[in-house]
């Protein structure tokens, strides 16, 4: 998490577990992607506990630059297109197929773009209170077009499904964006994934209800 190295570690294992959970009670594989989301969450966690250890101990300063780079990478490479990819598979219903399409290729340009920023030019991470400050020296003309077509990538896939459930996952994300770009400016990196496990235990849901399987 955000908070420090023990929170990161928890909500990775956390997170990771009900991955596992999800993708035991898948019913076919097109649903695997979808079901893995929490246990990608779960590794960035936990990338993000090493690196709260790194930048709190001399002693395990070698793991800085990696596990930046590891965070940012799921962070800014995979999700946008993780994300849509899994939603777009698991669909039965293929409305807005040209839509969905879009929305696909505007993920990989994301991706790309976000690829190139993280090759090209310097980033950091460093600790400022309670939270990860990722300090990206990305060109700044293209911040918020890239950020804006990075929510659209993510949130508008689900909010297209013909699943109720699904559609209100695309909810959550988009409030839980907005929640940390106004109050946490500068943080969001870090901070929205605090939201990982809400979104997390709800793709569990998910995957239960349309399997009809329970816990119990």
């Amino acid at each position: 998490m955000c908070f420090s190295a023990n929170a990161s570690f928890g909500a990775g294992v956390f997170l990771t577990s009900i991955g596992v959970i999800a993708t035991k009670n898948i019913s076919n594989k097109k649903q695997i992607l979808f079901a893995s989301i929490p246990i990608l969450f779960g590794i960035q966690q936990i990338t993000e506990g090493f690196l709260w250890l790194s930048l709190t101990s001399h002693r395990n300063y070698f793991l800085q630059q990696f596990t930046t780079y590891f965070f940012l990478i799921i962070a800014q490479i995979i999700w946008p297109i993780f994300i849509p990819l899994a939603i777009y598979l698991k669909e039965k219903n293929r409305h807005f197929r040209k839509i969905k399409i879009m929305l696909l290729s505007t993920a990989i340009l994301v991706s790309g773009y976000l690829t190139y920023c993280l090759a090209t030019f310097k980033v950091e991470a460093q600790i400022t209170g309670m939270h990860i400050l990722y300090y990206e020296n990305f060109p700044k003309q293209f911040h918020n077009l890239s950020g804006l077509l990075y929510i659209i990538s993510t949130a508008t896939m689900p909010l297209l499904s013909n699943n109720k459930l699904i559609r209100y996952l695309g909810v959550t994300i988009l409030v839980s964006y907005f929640f940390t770009k106004i109050f946490y400016s500068g943080y969001e990196i870090s901070v929205w994934c605090f939201f990982a496990s809400i979104i997390s235990i709800y793709i569990l849901i998910i995957i239960l209800q349309e399997n009809k399987k329970t816990l119990m």
